[in-house]
């Protein structure tokens, strides 16, 4: 009798943890916490890159024409940037898990500032992407006030996968191919 009382008790001061066991088969929940390194807090945007709150203006590499306006700034410019040795620029996106079943309960993921703006088609850039015709914008942007929807986040992470496949110079100049496929005679049988 004395087991089973103390059992009820275990159990009842651990509830949310065994409620997160059952919804999520995680006892405790998940945190993807990415950082940067030196960051620099930003205070608005031009066309022409990030303002520091010192005044100074960070351009994004590939990027001519930053938007009037963009929900994705407004998230990233909360946490500061950080412009990497090789000059890309990067910035930390609260992910929106938003599934009670989800194990994760805090993300903040490390994002290329360029590269996020690119995928939801804000901006203007000096190269074109082959991947861009691969995405829709839009139906993209899903930024609340929790942060970004995982599930375009997700999406997000595959279309840079297949951006740099895509986008990958071949042996021939000025020719893009995601796979290059071997002509017909050479196809094996």
């Amino acid at each position: 009798m004395g087991i089973l009382i103390l059992l009820v008790v275990l159990a009842a001061a651990n509830f949310s943890h065994i409620d997160h066991f059952l919804r999520t088969g995680h006892f405790f929940p998940i945190e993807i916490i990415e950082s940067l390194n030196n960051p620099v807090q930003v205070e608005t945007w031009t066309a022409d890159g990030l303002v520091s709150v010192g005044g100074r203006t960070i351009p994004l590499p590939g990027v001519t024409r930053l938007p009037e306006t963009s929900d994705a700034l407004v998230e990233v410019k909360k946490r500061g940037i950080e412009v990497a040795e090789d000059g890309r620029v990067y910035g930390l996106v609260r992910i929106h898990h938003w599934c009670g079943n989800d194990p994760v309960r805090e993300h903040l993921a490390r994002i290329d500032i360029a590269d996020l703006l690119r995928f939801l088609g804000e901006g203007e850039y000096a190269v074109p992407s082959e991947a861009e015709k691969y995405r829709d914008p839009s139906r993209l942007g899903s930024f609340s006030r929790w942060g970004w929807d995982v599930g375009e986040y997700y999406l997000y992470r595959q279309w840079l996968g297949l951006a740099a496949e895509l986008d990958r110079p071949t042996t021939e100049p000025g020719s893009h191919s995601a796979n290059p496929r071997p002509a017909e005679a050479e196809m094996p049988r």
